[in-house]
């Protein structure tokens, strides 16, 4: 996460973190050392499933040793069918909550307030130019959507299962490296798209690609194992950068791989899905991850990356550690 100054400018920034705007929801802050260790963004009735989350709230706010929350709720409701459950888990965990404000349409106020600077009344948030953590965002596509069904219906997209999908694509590291970074920066035509796509069931250049992608989360040192030799993928895609552009930021790439699911069959969307995953949690966002693992359980139950990133997001795992910020 960017650093932010103020309490309003976290509020103002939270749409672009979560890739939405949250509804009716309660978003959690966890802070340690005045670092924010752990977010989580909770919504929905109060029902089983809601219950069933839980669990993995209080097993994230426990790991992280957070000295204080930030329970940030967002209407138009004012107390969101989670408010209770949340404050259930922070009780017994025994964290302290250092703020609890309420944003709806623009403004916000504190419902409780420890610094002693935050509005009772409400007062209209900072606007995008404001925040130079925004200004940076939208520099790099950011733009959030109406809510979370939006970007449900977004990941739910394909396309038909047609031959030029299923014939024999080449394997040339040369090529393949080139098919994935025009991918990525969002400029690639359909033959590299297939080609792109079909590539990342060789492990390597998934994990070569998840390297691309949040590099913090995922090192290129740690890519290689006994079994995968990613360093020759490296090496095929390090020339194609010195030959090309460099690759866009992080938000950019994810909208790349999300712009390209109304043209890949279900059949191959598992891997793409769950990069989208993985880019989003090794950021430290939670809420579009846990859609694009779903989605992609959904459609391959069995593909194991899938399976593992969803169990870390499930459990609340960090990406990394904590990045400094004030507030």
């Amino acid at each position: 996460m960017r650093r932010l100054r103020g309490i309003d400018q976290l509020l103002a920034y939270l749409p672009y973190l979560l890739g939405f705007h949250p509804r009716n929801a309660v978003v959690l802050a966890a802070w340690r050392d005045g670092s924010i260790a752990f977010q989580a963004h909770i919504d929905g009735a109060d029902d089983d499933a809601l219950r069933a989350s839980m669990p993995a709230l209080e097993r994230g706010l426990r790991s992280v040793g957070a000295d204080s929350v930030l329970l940030a709720v967002h209407g138009p409701v004012l107390q969101p069918p989670a408010l209770p459950r949340v404050l259930e888990v922070v009780r017994r965990c025994g964290v302290p909550i250092s703020h609890q404000t309420i944003s709806d349409s623009g403004h916000w106020r504190a419902v409780r307030c420890s610094c002693g600077a935050c509005p009772r009344d409400w007062s209209p948030l900072p606007s995008p130019e404001q925040v130079p953590a925004i200004a940076q965002e939208i520099l790099e596509g950011a733009v959030p959507l109406p809510g979370r069904n939006a970007l449900r219906e977004l990941l739910q997209r394909s396309g038909p299962r047609t031959a030029d999908w299923e014939q024999q694509i080449p394997r040339a590291p040369g090529t393949v490296a080139a098919s994935l970074l025009a991918w990525l920066r969002g400029g690639c035509d359909h033959d590299q798209l297939i080609i792109a796509v079909r590539a990342l069931r060789d492990n390597a250049w998934r994990d070569v690609v998840l390297s691309l992608l949040a590099p913090e989360a995922f090192p290129r040192e740690h890519a290689s194992s006994q079994y995968i030799d990613c360093q020759p993928h490296f090496a095929q895609i390090d020339r194609q950068l010195r030959l090309g552009t460099p690759l866009p930021g992080p938000r950019r790439m994810q909208w790349s791989m999300i712009d390209a699911l109304p043209v890949i069959p279900c059949h191959h969307q598992a891997p793409v899905l769950t990069l989208i995953a993985a880019n989003s949690w090794g950021h430290g966002g939670g809420a579009d991850a846990t859609l694009a693992c779903e989605r992609a359980l959904h459609l391959e139950p069995g593909y194991p990356m899938a399976q593992l990133l969803s169990e870390a997001v499930t459990n609340a795992v960090p990406a990394r550690p904590p990045e400094s910020m004030s507030a």
